[in-house]
């Protein structure tokens, strides 16, 4: 049985039985040296534990912290509030010659997805699965399409991946593997369910000309906005008889008041940064058409979320699993998270000010929105857990060693190192 890893996990764990035995059992009674049971009984569980560093749960694995050319990934053990090992994890499957050695872009979407793009330009979606034991945890992969011509990845969800002038779209379908069993009403136990398999249909992609970011994309993919280059809001249509786009450049806004002409300062999907500071939330794209219904222009509508934040907004940043919501840091860097899942009732709660660095980019997820991975302009990674009793961790293995990181839902960082290989920087505290 593989053994999920927990927020306490197992290291920490006995230290925290060995001293709870000495509290309850042992009392104050010195030795023979002076020293009471208990504290004795507390150094030799601090001795155990410092001698567990860098095995697991199981007794061991061996920590790989280098690439094939002798690139240090990363430290063992402790790093400055971080304890954590850090190793290379290699894909298995079929698809693992594909993607080790070769991975040159990756991004998380939802809690546990990962996407990768090759060298090969291939578009994989990878699952996770950290346990405690290096040897229990595994990569799972699959393949979404060959040529998918995206060099850097910006954005993915369960139907939609995209990167800088390219965008995939796609359904995505879920199933047990049914050639792992013959007959799945005949399964003994939960044990022998069969892994789930994913299969991509309806594949489409398309180049954005001179694109940046896209901001929207219907699920048919037949209505796409995007920021071009001279960072202007522009959009394309194709109908159900045409295998082209029709590009539209002057995209109108419709809200309170009427916009257009909108200069963008930053995009990501669903949220806009204007050159003015503004805050826009993206809802959806609409089409407009002519007395005839022939369609000639494509709109936005939009909720203008500027006032929900106290200073200027400088940056913004997606959240992984939710496309309503953002990260958005003030002059000041302070961050905030802001939810616009209940139209009527957009929130903006401020969570910290960050004051080691210039922030470049910020990590988390919806649920747990206060703990975040947040990335500096020197390299530097640190993370931060609101509830917890140090928030603010910096991660040392992270400085300027990989080409990107991404957190995991578990806790734990999935790295890419400039060898193409993935690498596991463990959360074990």
């Amino acid at each position: 049985m593989k053994k999920l890893k927990r927020n306490v996990k197992h290291k920490s764990a006995v230290l925290a039985l060995i001293v709870a035995l000495a509290l309850t059992g042992c009392g104050g009674k010195e030795s023979e040296s002076g020293q009471s049971d208990l504290e004795s009984l507390i150094e030799d569980a601090q001795d155990a534990f410092r001698e567990t560093e860098g095995t697991d749960a199981e007794g061991g694995y061996e920590v790989s912290n280098n690439s094939a050319d002798g690139t240090d990934y990363g430290a063992e053990g402790d790093a400055a509030g971080w304890r954590g090992d850090c190793y290379r994890f290699e894909c298995e499957g079929k698809n693992g010659d594909a993607l080790n050695g070769k991975i040159t872009s990756i991004l998380l979407a939802y809690d546990t997805f990962v996407y990768a793009v090759t060298e090969d330009d291939a578009l994989f979606m990878l699952r996770p699965e950290i346990y405690f034991s290096k040897e229990e945890s595994e990569i799972k992969s699959d393949r979404i399409i060959d040529g998918c011509g995206i060099e850097e990845l910006a954005y993915a969800d369960s139907h939609i991946a995209c990167g800088q002038d390219r965008f995939v779209c796609f359904d995505m379908m879920e199933g047990f593997d049914e050639e792992a069993v013959e007959d799945l009403y005949m399964l003994e136990s939960l044990s022998d369910m069969p892994d789930v398999a994913y299969t991509f249909e309806n594949m489409q992609k398309a180049d954005v000309a001179d694109g940046r970011n896209l901001i929207i994309i219907t699920e048919d993919a037949a209505v796409y906005v995007y920021e071009d280059t001279d960072h202007q809001v522009r959009a394309g249509y194709k109908d159900s008889y045409s295998d082209e786009y029709t590009m539209f450049e002057d995209v109108s806004f419709e809200g309170e008041p009427e916009r257009s002409g909108v200069k963008v300062d930053k995009s990501i999907f669903r949220f806009l940064l204007t050159d003015d500071g503004e805050l826009l939330y993206i809802k959806k794209a609409n089409l407009n058409s002519d007395l005839a219904d022939n369609v000639d222009g494509v709109s936005v509508s939009y909720a203008d979320l500027t006032d929900q934040i106290d200073g200027k907004v400088m940056d913004i940043y997606n959240l992984q699993n939710d496309s309503e919501c953002c990260y958005a840091v003030d002059e000041d860097q302070n961050i905030y998270y802001i939810s616009t899942i209940y139209e009527d009732d957009i929130t903006a709660e401020k969570i910290t000010q960050f004051e080691n660095g210039t922030i470049t980019d910020i990590q988390g997820f919806s649920g747990m929105y206060d703990e975040m991975l947040i990335r500096t302009a020197d390299g530097s990674g640190y993370f931060y857990d609101g509830d917890g009793l140090y928030p603010l961790r910096k991660i040392d293995a992270l400085d300027g060693t990989y080409k990107k990181a991404v957190l995991l839902a578990m806790g734990d960082i999935l790295a890419l190192g400039n060898d193409g290989y993935l690498y596991v920087i463990e959360n074990n505290n």
